[in-house]
């Protein structure tokens, strides 16, 4: 909430609170990409950009789901990569997918963030559905 409310300096101290819990566990296997997937997110809202995409990635690459996909999208948001955003938007969208619907996007406030790029709407209205 505060990243969304411009509270960047209050939204970096919660990000590192979180990052510190998250490393102070040790995770099961199965555990670990998901947990280093939520570790690149608090990376972003700390403004640590190539942790986040670095701990993303590493996250991705062990366990492949759309809804992770959409959280690097997510990422790419916060750290201001709109084009990285959209490739991944439309990347995951281009395929069935049951983890979100294009009214939940708009509605998310992370994405709601493109709202203002007609590429966002398009990559929308293309989502196959269910």
């Amino acid at each position: 909430m505060a990243f969304l409310r411009g509270q960047l300096d209050s939204a970096a101290k919660f990000a590192g609170e979180a990052i510190e819990s998250y490393r102070a566990r040790s995770w099961p296997l199965r555990q670990a990409p998901v947990v280093s997937v939520n570790i690149a997110l608090a990376e972003a809202f700390a403004g640590q950009a190539d942790a986040a995409l670095r701990d993303a990635k590493d996250g991705l690459a062990r366990h492949i789901a759309a809804n992770s996909k959409l959280l690097l999208g997510q990422i790419n948001v916060i750290l201001g990569r709109r084009e990285e955003a959209l490739a991944i938007l439309r990347d995951t969208l281009a395929g069935v997918t049951e983890w979100t619907s294009p009214h939940e996007l708009r509605l998310d406030p992370l994405w709601s963030r493109l709202k203002d790029d007609p590429r966002f709407e398009e990559i929308l209205k293309s989502a196959k559905p269910l």
